[in-house]
């Protein structure tokens, strides 16, 4: 992965505009999930808790995953990254 320098303005210019949409997205995604939980599945509120806990769940852990191995990342040597 390439880092961006101070001269790449593609980089800092592409930035905000994933940030923005990784954002929209993430605004989004309850919103979707609990109109799908109501109109199709006919959901009551006690089951579209315990859905969204569970999805709450499993986010937490894929991002104590991603921190963890960005730690590992982080403290290897060069040459164990590369292999």
């Amino acid at each position: 992965m390439r880092s961006a320098r101070a001269g790449d303005v593609g980089a800092y210019q592409a930035k905000p505009a994933i940030y923005s949409l990784v954002a929209r997205f993430g605004d989004g995604l309850p919103a979707l999930t609990v109109m799908i939980g109501i109109h199709v599945l006919d959901a009551s509120n006690r089951t579209l808790l315990v859905a969204n806990v569970v999805l709450a769940v499993g986010w937490l852990l894929a991002s104590l995953l991603v921190v963890r191995e960005q730690r590992r990342a982080v403290a290897a040597p060069a040459s164990q990254v590369a292999a």
